[in-house]
């Protein structure tokens, strides 16, 4: 017994430091095509600067709600402290809050994406399962608040995207100790060999489209981490994205697939469209879409103080999201254009200690929107899907 929960701790170690030992299976075809850099005409630095004081000027621009044609729906996880202090999975429909479920034997649970579909709601994510003395980590999504355990092998499973596409649930993610990428649909798995997190699907017609990666931490040297970030179709072939750090979201319009991640060691926040790497004023790209032929994309940048602004970027364009008065550092999550608007998803926090509280929200064309708080003021949001009614 004392083995067995040896081996289960270190399963647990390797899967949460993110090592994965497995070899491409798949034909790789890193693409070279160039870089398209964003204007320099001022640093970041300046911009950030300036930027800051249009937030100090800006804080009023708040409301309580967002009354339109559309329904908002964000998916998350909050620190229940009800009882057995743990991370909870839930989700906020137009800013009233929805925790989610536990199995029997659940300890903690994760939403990592959320869609609806014909008026019902899906949210992906994970949940740790105490079975026989053992934890285990399963990847599942709940359907309008049931959860739905997919199957897997090994302790760890993680689900990490999901949509529904003509009444099919398809959902990327991971599973075993030894991550391997993978995707369910309608409960059955297919691997994705060689690789080790699919972390966004996008399903068009029969063509099913992930983005993922298959870094190795341990490949660190001394000119920077390799690119090991990827896009893959169909199971065919696996691009491989260049100088690509980390990817975050996938989007398509008409036939061309647009990527969000973070590129190089010092993480400059970038987009790919069909391969060609794009990069923005920024840090970090956390989601993208398009819209006609705009292409919006939400993240954050650091100012000189190493603090982190939410913003968005459209076409390029880095846009400043406005927080309340005192926010220690804002973060965008996902972004959304729906009925001629457009919706950013994320969260600020105020205080700099331990004592610190953060603040769930989302912005509809760059007017921050409150939401229904959990007692507990610790959320992580994760996900943004917007149903026009």
């Amino acid at each position: 017994m004392k083995n067995k929960i040896t081996i289960i701790l270190i399963a647990v170690i390797i899967a949460a430091i993110g090592f994965s030992m497995t070899a491409c299976a798949y034909m790789i075809e890193l693409i070279t095509s160039p870089v398209v850099r964003p204007p320099t005409d001022q640093t970041q630095i300046e911009q950030a600067q300036s930027e800051q004081t249009q937030t100090e000027q800006r804080v009023d621009n708040v409301v309580s709600s967002d009354s339109s044609n559309t329904v908002v729906y964000i998916a998350g996880r909050y620190l229940d402290r009800s009882g057995l202090v743990r991370w909870r999975a839930c989700y906020w429909k137009d800013g009233e809050f929805f925790p989610l479920g536990f199995p029997e034997g659940g300890l903690e649970s994760v939403a990592n994406s959320i869609f609806v579909y014909e008026g019902s709601v899906y949210v992906a994510g994970y949940c740790d399962i105490m079975i026989n003395s053992d934890i285990i980590r399963h990847a599942v999504y709940w359907k309008n608040g049931e959860i739905v355990l997919l199957p897997s092998q090994g302790f760890i499973a993680e689900a990490h995207s999901i949509v529904v596409s003509e009444g099919s649930v398809y959902v990327a993610g991971t599973y075993r100790g030894t991550p391997i990428a993978c995707y369910w649909k309608d409960g059955v798995r297919t691997d994705i060999s060689g690789f080790r997190c699919a972390k966004a699907i996008a399903v068009s017609g029969s063509n099913i489209h992930i983005a993922g990666d298959m870094t190795d931490w341990l490949d660190y040297t001394s000119i920077g981490y390799p690119s090991k970030t990827y896009y893959w179709r169909n199971g065919t072939t696996a691009t491989q994205l260049p100088w690509g750090m980390d990817v975050s979201s996938i989007a398509l319009s008409g036939n061309d697939v647009y990527i969000a991640g973070s590129s190089g060691m010092d993480w400059q926040a970038v987009y790919w469209k069909n391969g060609t790497q794009v990069e923005l004023n920024g840090r970090t790209a956390t989601s993208i879409a398009v819209s006609g032929n705009n292409i919006y994309v939400a993240g954050y940048f650091r100012d000189s103080n190493h603090r982190s602004h939410a913003c968005y970027w459209k076409d390029g364009e880095r846009i400043l999201l406005p927080v309340n008065a005192g926010e220690s550092a804002s973060f965008a999550e996902a972004i959304v254009v729906a009925g001629g608007s457009v919706y950013v998803m994320g969260s600020y926090d105020i205080g700099v200690s331990i004592n610190s509280t953060n603040t769930a929200c989302y912005w509809k064309d760059g007017v921050i929107q409150t939401m229904q708080q959990p007692e507990s003021r610790r959320v992580m949001m994760t996900s943004l899907f917007v149903v026009e009614k």
